[in-house]
């Protein structure tokens, strides 16, 4: 929430890396002319590298105009009133960029800052926010991804974890497009509906994805493409499926859908015989009651069928996970680890991760969280805001149950225990889950009441020694010893 720690570490004793992006600013201005720099902040973790870049490239070139942008950038500063950034950037725009960008063009022509379009400039140690209305162009009227001087054969693949998922996605340089702005559904409760990015739903047609696709494919060489929507629609998916397969296009894509009624087996095979090769999904609390909490839109027997489905056609199922969503119960909690042992018991699932709950500035929880049972401990900040600590008077130690998750689920994910009783997997006592044994399985052949928590004994388990996360947890003793 604070500039601080990041001015310290700029302006401290460089590191190994801050001279390796020193040296890569001086190699940018010695073989280019530039007069502005635009630099994208997708993530938390990629500022301080921005603002390094930042700082070595205005050292070098005062003249020249550095930009900032980002998902980063659009989600959390964009309450900013701190002067200090502007040590670094000249403009710090939000949301779609091209609009920001070509008023930041104008104004650097005319010093009007009537051109200015979401745009934080800074004088005399004062943020000022400028925003001239004006008319976003429709994403299908956008170019392709442009990669030109990018060294693309120059970047490695690291997996910095063994989630088949994470693997697949950071093994090697994937091309990204998007396929639509927004968020069809954009409802989710944790999610940042108030905001451009999710808000504002505009899908390009499939023929203009499929132009963007073989443009990419042509520069790069490559035809790997991870498309970044937020969701992929059922109707997109067929569309551009079948857009592909008239051309006769051979690429590999993989990307996030909601795991919906749509996704039957008649749009999954159709998905993978035109390249789709994985899906990223949120199960979230995997719960009927809390995804009606989260106003998900789907059901748990619905998101089991549509795994089932793009399983059966060949694609690796990833499942994004939340534990501690408001007024959840650890009864609950252990019942939604029970569901998930059965839907990648039964090869539903390849992948899977779990998420602590967080309640965001920008979502429903952050605008109204009596709605939702919770109070928020909100602070006045200058710089970022996104996640606010939250207090949910259902909290019973969610941080233990979280480790418990995390052992279950990664040894589920290679193929590990998972016949053991999930109980055996939590540091502290925890109730016996309500479902029953073969929920899932019923619920493939149309019994959806199948998944729901029966009102049987509940009583505590004893506790067990917890898994361990790598590589397995204790061997069971055998009986009679």
């Amino acid at each position: 929430q604070r500039l601080d720690p990041l001015l310290e570490r700029l302006e401290g004793p460089p590191t190994l890396v801050d001279e390796a992006i020193d040296e890569l600013a001086a190699e940018i201005l010695g073989t280019q002319k530039l007069r502005i720099a635009a630099l994208t902040v997708p993530f938390p973790g990629t500022l301080y590298g921005a603002l390094r870049l930042a700082r070595a490239l205005r050292r070098l070139a005062p003249a020249l105009k550095v930009i900032l942008g980002g998902g980063y950038v659009s989600t959390e500063l964009r309450a900013l009133a701190e002067p200090r950034l502007f040590r670094y950037v000249d403009y710090v725009c939000l949301d779609r960029g091209f609009m920001p960008m070509l008023g930041v063009l104008r104004h650097m022509m005319t010093h009007d800052d009537g051109d200015l379009v979401r745009t934080f400039t800074a004088s005399d140690d004062r943020v000022a926010f400028h925003d001239h209305p004006v008319e976003e162009p429709r994403h299908a009227d956008l170019p392709a991804p442009c990669m030109q001087g990018l060294h693309l054969d120059r970047y490695i693949g690291l997996a910095e974890m063994l989630n088949p998922m994470h693997v697949l996605w950071s093994r090697q340089r994937w091309n990204k497009i998007m396929a639509a702005h927004g968020c069809y559904w954009h409802r989710c409760a944790f999610c940042d509906t108030s905001l451009d990015y999710i808000r504002n739903y505009d899908p390009a047609p499939p023929a203009r994805i499929a132009d963007w696709m073989a443009a990419m494919q042509a520069e790069t060489g490559s035809a790997g493409f991870h498309i970044v929507d937020e969701a992929l629609s059922p109707a997109l998916a067929r569309g551009l499926s079948e857009e592909i397969l008239r051309r006769g296009m051979v690429v590999s894509w993989w990307g996030n859908v909601r795991f919906e009624a749509a996704f039957d087996d008649d749009l999954a095979r159709l998905m993978a015989r035109a390249g789709c090769i994985a899906v990223t999904g949120g199960l979230e609390a995997l719960d009927d009651r809390l995804l009606g909490v989260l106003n998900k839109g789907i059901t748990v027997a619905q998101a089991a069928r549509a795994c089932a489905a793009l399983s059966r056609a060949g694609m690796m199922v990833h499942a994004y996970l939340i534990y501690g969503v408001p007024s959840q119960t650890t009864q609950e909690t252990i019942d939604a680890l029970e569901r998930l042992r059965q839907m990648v018991a039964l090869g539903l699932i390849r992948s899977a991760y779990w998420h602590r709950f967080a309640a965001t500035a920008h979502s429903p929880v952050g605008a109204d969280p009596e709605r939702f049972g919770v109070s928020l401990q909100r602070h006045e900040t200058a710089f970022a805001e996104n996640e606010i600590p939250m207090l949910d008077p259902a909290d019973q130690d969610r941080e233990a149950l979280g480790r418990g998750l995390h052992r279950a689920t990664y040894n589920y994910m290679h193929g590990r225990e998972l016949d053991r009783d999930v109980r055996e997997w939590f540091d502290l006592a925890v109730p016996r889950p309500r479902v029953p044994h073969d929920a899932i399985e019923r619920c493939l052949h149309g019994e959806d009441d199948a998944v729901q928590a029966s009102p049987a004994d509940a009583a505590p388990a004893r506790r067990s020694p917890p898994g361990r996360l790598q590589p397995r947890p204790p061997p069971r003793r055998p009986r009679g010893r």
